[in-house]
């Protein structure tokens, strides 16, 4: 997704969001698939995602980038598994989703065994392989039962019941506001709804919330991988009917009995959008760059471009009504089986989700001194023109708008902010003619931005501020002589006729 905006005036802001898709996953347990032994225990393995931050009562990041590196297993970076029984019957057929067979199970990681352990140790139930498949073991046992599981996953794991006392991240498991539509049935251990976690966004202490989707499964009885399925979200009395708020990811829903040591994988995914670069920050996620219209004409070399003040302010957040909102979303439900948010709640203020260029300590999510522009694009206190300082933001490439390593800012899915951008910026053009030895105007520009689309879940979206430059440019034309000597727009009677005293008749 790109969306370009621009306004005209006198130069050109515009400003454009990209998403990208944090898709890099790590493979920290791998299924082994080779072992013939009776043993039905049930393990479990993960995939890791890159990118994120903490969850409350654990700091320092889940994964490779923020304030800190921590692997899931790590203390206080555990997971979360529930886990239904549905016999015979499909997931997505059950009307009753009483997580009857795991609840809320903490899966840690043993690094003497190197596998991941949880201590309430279940094992497969015997049955068939599939619909269509009645091999129950590998060693020619059949059987006539189906059997199914559901596992549903999330990080980092929280130990508490339906009612917790935390502030921020995750504050409620299958509470009583957790229900969708008619979903009005039962809280905590009893939910017959899927799996929901209630979380409150802190933009300074953000829980880098994770999903379990279906990662790549160890084989059933007889061949092939078990890929799960996407939950149903609009056949069945209990869905959420707009299609566009499910994730569309397989979960590991309708899985039978593996193989010895085949692992139910969960592939995680960030259940928060963010703004910003991969890497957390905004310093590799807001880049400027200048446009102009003849490259020839103007270079690096000749024009210089210093920004003396950026402002990047939340102005407003729509929801799926169509309603906007003056503060962003702090609060919301995330159902683990469709991977959806909803009931969001509007809180938090613009103020907030500010970010100022030199520093201001609106956005208590970063100090003073990490709110500071990068100084290759950045107006000195005294300027001199010396070729390379600052460089500026003519260059061959989009340049960090930031110095340092500015927190990212975190989003809840499934709404639409808008944002005001503000930029004040010199700019000076080698001239020798002149007493200064260069051009010097100074512009500000502002333009209100809306995202093209909701926050989607595990994206992280990029700013890039384009200025425009159009060149000055001179074009002359030479009128013909005029004939019109009387200035009455018409030539016919512009003939001038002087009578001389000596030729005048009857004199």
């Amino acid at each position: 997704m790109k969306k370009i905006y621009s306004i005209i005036a006198s130069a050109i802001i515009a400003v454009g969001f990209t998403a990208c898709t944090q898709s890099d996953f790590v493979e920290t347990s791998a299924p082994d698939v080779s072992a013939t032994s009776i043993d039905n225990a049930i393990q479990f393995g993960t995939y890791m995602g890159k990118g994120g931050s903490t969850r409350a009562g654990a700091t320092g990041a889940i994964t490779s980038h923020g304030t800190g590196t921590h692997q899931l297993g790590e203390t206080g970076y555990e997971f979360g598994v529930f886990a239904v029984y549905g016999s015979s019957t499909a997931y997505n057929s059950l009307t009753s989703r009483v997580p009857n067979f795991m609840y809320n199970e903490k899966v840690y990681w043993d690094g003497t065994n190197n596998v991941f352990k949880y201590d309430n140790l279940k094992y497969w139930p015997n049955g068939k392989a599939s619909s269509t498949d009645n091999n129950a073991d590998d060693q020619n046992a059949t059987s006539t039962t189906l059997n199914y599981l559901n596992f549903f996953a999330y990080a980092p794991y929280v130990d508490k019941s339906s009612a917790l006392s935390d502030t921020y991240g995750i504050i409620e498991i299958n509470g009583s506001s957790t229900a969708i539509a008619s979903e009005t049935s039962g809280t905590g251990k009893n939910a017959v709804n899927n799996p929901v976690l209630k979380y409150k966004l802190d933009p300074e202490n953000v829980v880098d919330l994770l999903w379990g989707t279906a990662g790549t499964n160890g084989v059933t009885v007889k061949d092939g991988a078990q890929n799960g399925g996407v939950v149903n979200t609009t056949t069945d009395g209990s869905s959420i009917t707009t299609s566009a708020q499910n994730a569309g990811k397989n979960v590991n829903i309708d899985m039978t009995k593996m193989k010895t040591n085949g692992k139910v994988n969960f592939n995680f995914l960030h259940a928060l959008g963010m703004l910003g670069g991969t890497d957390g920050t905004l310093t590799s996620g807001v880049k400027i760059q200048a446009v102009t219209d003849d490259a020839s004409n103007i270079t690096g070399a000749e024009t210089k471009i210093t920004v003396v003040d950026l402002t990047i302010q939340l102005a407003s957040v729509k929801d799926r009504s169509d309603v906007s909102h003056t503060g962003y979303a702090t609060e919301g439900y995330f159902d683990l089986a469709r991977g959806t948010w909803y009931n969001q709640t509007y809180s938090g203020s613009a103020d907030t989700h500010i970010y100022y260029a030199p520093g201001s300590a609106s956005y208590a999510g970063a100090t003073a001194a990490q709110k500071v522009l990068n100084t290759d694009i950045a107006e000195p206190a005294s300027f001199t023109w010396i070729d390379g300082t600052p460089a500026g933001v003519i260059t061959a490439s989009k340049k960090n708008v930031f110095a340092a390593d500015v927190p990212a800012l975190y989003l809840i899915p499934d709404t639409k902010p808008t944002y005001n951008v503000t930029i004040t910026y010199i700019v000076r053009t080698k001239d020798s003619k002149l007493a200064a030895g260069w051009s010097e105007v100074t512009q500000s520009i502002t333009k209100t931005i809306e995202f093209g689309d909701f926050i989607k879940l595990n994206k992280c979206y990029n700013l890039l501020i384009k200025l425009g430059l159009t060149s000055v440019k001179f074009e002359a034309t030479v009128s013909d002589w005029s004939t019109d000597i009387n200035d009455d727009s018409n030539d016919s009677n512009d003939e001038q006729v002087v009578d001389l005293p000596i030729n005048v008749t009857g004199a």
